[in-house]
């Protein structure tokens, strides 16, 4: 069972702040040293200052990124940068960008407060594994602030869509904050308090099961606050403020929702060429689209377009050898071919394309064990298809390219439900949410 309720968040005083874009950012994990530089000089109030503030030589334990943060917070407050909203409230968040073909969406979702669970408890499935580092330092941002700035990314279903049709008419009123992303794409919130449709939407929610689309090590963080909050207590306590977290919540069955793939870049292998294309034909078909060096990228937007057309049908990969006159497409002769590799493992995790590709090829062909994955020693990772290309033909270290299509929603839910944890960079919902849109202070 779901549990979300409303809340009374703190957002930027539109009177002060007059452009969001130069106070929100990227979740707080996929902000590198150039993009943490950039968002310090859009303002002296950007909220990478909370989330991922930069480090000093004489840190210590009482001056750190995380006193900074929750001083910065306070102080935020104090001078009216940030504000409360009078009253508890949902805010509907939609998202208008461009997927990787190219094609102009909207993704339609809303914030509010969702009840932390136990995975034993079945009402949150994950999909993916975390890391411990992660985690230690959202717990230490989390204990220094008492606050959630980060969204995690839930996803619910809801085939009539009752949730999105009670909060389109908020829709079409003048946003309350609009803001562009680090790659250009638009963002829009709208405040709800609306007494009585929250409570439609928490009725509507109730029976929903929800799975962590994005912010596996903000989730796991939480419950850890709240194991640590109740033993610090020393009593039992019933509803109290950590036993929730902000969230944002989109439906499984939106237009919207887009997952990219993830292409997987190739080092310090032993490979031979002509064996491993060889070993490849054991248990693939393949295929040569060819270019020479003026139609290179063309030839690869054609690559991507057969892979797309046998997407959900068949279980293909693209493949670029550095220095290679050709892309290479490559289709599995067996669908099963996992049942024996894998024999414990459920058909939903079995029939993953990324599952497919580490298991039969980087492992079995190529030696990249799941240690290897994990500590990253063979393998670095790409979003956009032209990108990887690029950095095999510019960068010594690269030796190949795997190029992937996107996991399918139906395969993300099948693996959660099985109870199993996909491979690491398996998924790629886009756009990332903001951070600094609302935030969560938890008094009481």
């Amino acid at each position: 069972m779901a549990v979300v309720k409303p809340f009374r968040a703190y957002r930027y005083n539109t009177n002060i702040i007059k452009d969001m874009t130069s106070v929100v950012t990227q979740p707080y994990d996929k902000i590198d040293d150039d993009m943490q530089e950039e968002y310090y000089k859009r303002s002296e109030y950007n909220i990478v200052r909370i989330i991922k503030g930069r480090s000093a030589t004489n840190d210590g334990e009482q001056n750190n990124v995380y006193t900074r943060a929750a001083k910065y917070f306070r102080e935020w407050i104090d001078k009216g940068i940030l504000i409360r909203d009078d009253e508890p409230s949902i805010y509907v968040y939609d998202q208008i960008y461009k997927d990787d073909m190219g094609r102009r969406l909207t993704r339609k979702g809303f914030i509010a407060l969702g009840r932390l669970e136990e995975y034993s408890e079945s009402g949150v499935r994950p999909h993916e594994k975390t890391l411990s580092q992660p985690k230690e330092d959202r717990f230490n941002l989390m204990k220094a602030t008492n606050a959630n700035f980060g969204q995690v990314f839930m996803l619910y279903t809801d085939p009539e869509k009752k949730v999105d049709l009670l909060l389109d008419r908020f829709r079409e009123r003048e946003p309350h904050m609009k803001a562009l992303d680090w790659n250009g794409e638009e963002h829009v919130l709208w405040k709800v308090s609306d007494i009585d449709v929250i409570k439609k939407v928490e009725e509507y929610m109730r029976d929903k099961t929800l799975l962590i689309a994005d912010g596996h090590h903000r989730y796991e963080t939480a419950l850890n606050y709240k194991r640590y909050m109740m033993e610090k207590l020393g009593k039992a306590v019933e509803d109290a403020p950590f036993f929730y977290r902000m969230m944002t919540f989109v439906n499984t069955e939106d237009k919207g929702l887009t997952i990219f793939p993830t292409h997987r870049l190739i080092f310090n292998c032993s490979y031979n060429k002509d064996a491993f294309l060889k070993r490849l034909k054991d248990d693939f078909v393949i295929e040569e689209v060819k270019f020479d060096f003026r139609n290179k990228f063309e030839a690869l937007g054609k690559l991507k377009e057969q892979m797309r057309n046998r997407w959900g049908n068949e279980h293909v990969f693209g493949l670029y050898l550095k220095d290679a006159p050709c892309y290479f497409l490559l289709s599995l002769k067996k669908a099963n071919k996992l049942d024996e590799l894998l024999p414990y493992a459920s058909d939903a995790y079995r029939h993953l394309d990324v599952a497919i590709l580490h298991k039969l090829i980087l492992e079995n062909m190529l030696g990249i064990d799941a240690e290897k994955l994990t500590k990253q020693t063979n393998v670095d990772y790409e979003r956009y298809m032209e990108d990887a290309i690029r950095r095999v033909d510019t960068e010594d270290k690269y030796q190949m390219a795997f190029l992937l299509n996107p996991t399918r929603i139906e395969d993300v839910k099948g693996v959660a439900k099985a109870g199993e944890r996909m491979p690491q960079k398996s998924t790629d919902f886009y756009p990332k949410l903001l951070t600094g849109f609302t935030i969560n202070l938890m008094e009481g």
